[in-house]
């Protein structure tokens, strides 16, 4: 089986809010910025090219919060917090609208279940990694835990 690799960010402009980006599917709605990683291409990299190319925005990466396992579609995502180091916010053909938002407006926001679930583990990050393994449609949480007590779910 072949797994693919994504990325994405929770993204704070301090005394602006977070960032969130309107994909251009209608179904998808608002989300957290990220993607798949391309070929040869590494994680760091990867994130901060994703934010980049969705909002216009450079990034200085924190830390690794939670790592997903999307057992429908065979994909590992790797969620990282990051702070705004600059750029003006840009939409792109991966989306149609750009805003900073404040953390109770991003939760309204974001109509997917899958994505706040990953927002609210950055918002709520204790320095414990968490892992979720999940599938999609329907999205399902099969196992919770922290990557320092993988035996015991959350």
């Amino acid at each position: 089986m072949n797994f693919t690799v994504a990325a994405t960010a929770l993204v704070e402009r301090p005394g602006h809010g977070f960032l969130a980006v309107k994909a251009p599917d209608a179904d998808r709605g608002w989300e957290l910025p990220g993607g798949h990683l391309e070929e040869g291409e590494a994680l760091l990299e990867g994130v901060a090219r994703e934010v980049r190319e969705e909002s216009g925005v450079e990034i200085d990466l924190g830390p690794l919060f939670a790592v997903y396992s999307n057992l429908t579609h065979s994909r590992i995502i790797f969620a990282f917090l990051a702070t705004y180091r600059s750029g003006e916010l840009t939409t792109s053909e991966e989306s149609v609208e750009v805003l900073w938002l404040p953390a109770e407006e991003l939760k309204r926001r974001l109509q997917r279940q899958m994505i706040l679930d990953r927002a609210l583990d950055g918002l709520s990050f204790d320095r414990r990694v968490r892992h979720v393994t999940h599938t999609v449609e329907p999205y399902e949480i099969t196992y919770r835990c922290f990557m320092d007590n993988p035996g015991k779910a959350i």
